[in-house]
């Protein structure tokens, strides 16, 4: 299954779109070349060779060559030889282009650091009637915006069929109240942000369509955003034919000190638009916390499917992983190395079909009273085959490290977790959450500090309220179980083959002022059940226990505990019977051990019936 989904995102990628990079033109030769002397700029005919444009400012001088290319030939080519080159405003790229500016890589620096009004932007495209029939591709240059201050600049492309930018370095001032991305735009069809370097902006690289790709990109010291796929903006334009469905890949990228007050990879739709019928993909990226803290480092807002794999993840790291107000779909995190000093790990409260946590290593130290996993209103979670080291250096108690309350099934599966607390601090639960509960082959460890229960379940009305607890080791952790009987319940409880290390098996019942429960349960002989007012227990498979006949008696009848009439018996007297021993009178409650000899003092006898 895992890798299927894989499959099936660069399927949907690939079928729809086809290979998009083989429809970027390689490097070729030019409709317009563009070269400086020092003091003017020249911009001579690739055809004929001949200087066709000469000016002093060389926004002015681009804004002839894209007009003379777009009014004569629908767009064309700009080839910017190495030099440097100084903007004075922004240059309007116009609508249904097809338009490349190439330079000769960090050679061909545009260097400004003033704020172009009214659009930040050097190169611009922002139609106010998008056709989204431009194609616009801009590649291997150089931007240096250092000393610009709080001076607001970037390169944005906005409502293009196809946009793309590769190999781009862009170096800003930090700031954190601008807002501007170094390589930015929305609801464009088709994006690629590949090779490209962002460094000191408020965001980093922003970008937005049905199809986004930025990958193999390096972004460092980011205040907002680091990097983004932004998918559509319902607040904005939007193309008549639509297509039916966004896909946002950001893999293969280096994001060192990004998203410092903000988010420094995500697939981001926004807060304040509906949500979107995608599929966002975040995988084998890097994100690092070097100097400075991380605010969130991975995650989703408002996209219906997400998928979080082989991404690794270190440092200081204030949250590590959000999931914001999708509605419906699935969320996977999987593959993903976190090595972290965090006040939050993974939050999650949210309205989505299925939540999956699997195959992750988590070394993390907590630094706040806060759970380790906080996830509600999710109908399936899912945490499977995880190595988790939890550790807390707050003194203060939680309520729960791993809290996945109001959803409608649990799956807690081959994961080995490793709590630790302060000494004289601790946990109220390690798993806090609502029934269905699947928890088998975990190994559970409280290394110091206290836990008191390893599952604390609300049990209701309404619901299907069944927990299956096999095959664990559990050590250190006080009890068992805790039940909130919250209204009148029927609970199914299966809970065999577990390993209990200085660890009582009890489990306990509250009860909710006015509520009952009836249970159901198949347990080993060892499980303890504490008596609690308004219970009544039945076990499901099979029962056993010590009954006396009395000195002069003949008979004991036993009330066996048993949701069915039991067929198989098995009666051991524990002393010297006087005679023979059988049992009789099998009912659905009950059954009488007998004996053709009455014994002359109390006789115990241990008895084993099994439905």
């Amino acid at each position: 299954m895992r890798r299927g989904v894989i499959r099936l995102g660069d399927q949907i990628k690939d079928v729809w779109f086809k290979d998009i990079t083989s429809r970027i033109p390689p490097v070729s030769s030019a409709s317009y070349i563009v070269y400086t002397d020092g003091s003017k700029y020249y911009a001579k005919n690739g055809d004929s060779g001949m200087i066709e444009y000469s000016d002093t400012d060389i926004s002015s001088l681009l804004q002839n060559v894209i007009n003379t290319l777009y009014s004569r030939y629908g767009g064309g080519k700009i080839f910017i030889k190495r030099g440097m080159y100084y903007p004075t405003k922004t240059v309007n790229i116009p609508d249904g282009i097809k338009l490349i500016i190439e330079g000769e890589g960090n050679n061909t620096v545009f260097r400004w650091t003033t704020e172009f009004t009214p659009i930040n932007d050097f190169l611009s495209h922002i139609p106010s009637s998008p056709s989204w029939t431009s194609e616009i591709i801009l590649r291997n240059f150089k931007v240096d915006r250092s000393g610009s201050g709080n001076n607001k600049g970037s390169i944005g492309i906005w409502y293009a069929k196809l946009a793309v930018f590769q190999n781009i370095e862009f170096i800003d001032d930090y700031r954190n109240t601008a807002g501007e991305s170094g390589l930015g735009g929305y609801n464009n069809l088709i994006v690629v942000a590949e090779r490209n370097k962002v460094f000191n902006k408020n965001y980093g690289i922003s970008l937005g369509g049905y199809l986004v790709v930025l990958r193999d990109n390096y972004v460092r010291n980011t205040a907002g955003e680091g990097i983004i796929a932004a998918g559509i903006n319902r607040n904005l334009p939007i193309p008549p034919d639509e297509p039916p469905y966004i896909i946002n890949v950001i893999e293969n990228n280096l994001c060192v000190d990004c998203g410092r007050t903000d988010e420094a990879i995500f697939v981001d739709i926004g807060t304040d638009n509906p949500t979107q019928n995608g599929l966002g993909i975040i995988r084998n990226n890097v994100i690092v916390s070097k100097d400075y803290q991380i605010n969130s480092a991975v995650g989703g807002v408002r996209i219906s499917d997400l998928i979080v794999e082989n991404n690794l993840i270190i440092g200081n790291i204030k949250n590590v992983i959000g999931l914001y107000a999708p509605n419906g779909g699935m969320a996977v995190f999987r593959n993903n190395r976190i090595y972290t000093t965090s006040e939050t790990f993974l939050h999650a409260w949210t309205t989505i079909n299925t939540l999956v946590f699997e195959d992750n290593i988590v070394n993390i130290t907590l630094t706040s009273n806060s759970r380790a996993f906080n996830v509600g209103a999710v109908n399936k979670v899912v945490v499977r085959n995880n190595k988790m080291n939890i550790n807390y250096n707050v003194n203060a108690g939680v309520d729960a490290v791993l809290w996945l309350d109001n959803n409608d099934g649990m799956y807690v599966e081959g994961n080995e977790i490793s709590v630790s607390f302060p000494s004289g601090y601790g946990a109220g639960a390690l798993v806090i959450g609502d029934p269905p509960l699947f928890a088998r082959g975990n190994r559970f460890t409280l290394t110091s500090g206290s836990i008191w229960y390893a599952f604390q379940i609300g049990a209701r009305s309404g619901r299907t309220n069944v927990y299956i607890v096999s095959d664990n080791i559990i050590n250190s952790i006080i009890k068992l179980f805790l039940y909130y009987v919250h209204t009148t319940s029927t609970l199914y409880s299966i809970i065999r083959n577990n390993i209990f290390l200085n660890t009582s098996p009890i489990l306990d019942t509250y009860f909710v002022s006015g509520a009952s429960a009836t249970h159901y349960i198949d347990a080993d002989p060892d499980i303890i059940i504490s008596s609690a007012s308004g219970l009544t227990i039945y076990r499901l498979r099979r029962n056993g226990g010590v009954a006396t006949i009395p000195s002069g008696s003949t008979r004991v009848t036993v009330s066996h505990g048993l949701a069915k009439t039991p067929t198989k018996f098995q009666i051991t007297p524990l002393g010297q019977p006087a005679g023979k021993l059988w049992v009789e009178n099998i009912t659905s409650t009950s059954f009488d051990i007998v004996t053709d000899t009455a014994p002359a003092s109390n006789l115990n006898v241990s008895w084993y019936a099994e439905v």
